[in-house]
């Protein structure tokens, strides 16, 4: 399998490979991912890698196919990978609630009124940064902001958005 357009998700290049690996396969498969020095597409294979090996450094202990061990009913709270177990408790509610909160966004209209019709999240300028904001548009909120594990705590409305639900929502 030769892989010559990479995506920017990792799960989506696992799921092309996790295809050429399908249940009945008897043949070896062989991965490669075709890419020219100094180019953004090398650029992307190390992101992609980066970001692999954040999600496996959080879940990959507890996933029997990384070399993991399932949690057990008696390590948490107080066995001793409570502390690891608690980071992936934390990360995935995290992942989970900025993903609830981001769509809810959505179904409420928010970033739809601050640029161009199609717009359906923040307009972010090149080479501006809007670290932890909820509407944020997906490749600019990478996992470890999603996950709540760069150290900048939790995701926040932009103003306007914020403004824009004190408008909507009623409030007693």
């Amino acid at each position: 399998m030769v892989n010559f357009d990479l995506p920017f998700n990792p799960a989506k290049l696992n799921q092309r490979i996790a295809r050429a690996h399908r249940i009945g396969q008897r043949e070896t498969v062989f991965v490669v991912n075709l890419l020219c020095r100094n180019t953004v597409e090398e650029k992307l294979l190390r992101i992609l890698r980066e970001k692999q090996e954040l999600f496996d450094d959080v879940f990959g202990p507890f996933m029997p196919s990384l070399g993991g061990s399932a949690v057990q009913g008696d390590e948490y709270p107080g066995g001793p990978r409570a502390e690891d177990i608690s980071r992936a408790i934390h990360a995935m509610g995290s992942m989970i609630g900025n993903t609830v909160s981001h769509e809810f966004g959505h179904t409420l209209g928010l970033a739809y009124g601050w640029g161009p019709e199609d717009l359906f999240h923040n307009l972010i300028e090149p080479g501006q940064s809007h670290d932890n904001q909820i509407m944020d548009a997906g490749r600019y909120r990478p996992f470890d902001e999603r996950a709540e594990l760069n150290g900048k705590g939790p995701a926040v409305w932009t103003e306007e958005n914020y403004e824009y639900l004190l408008e909507i929502l009623p409030m007693e």
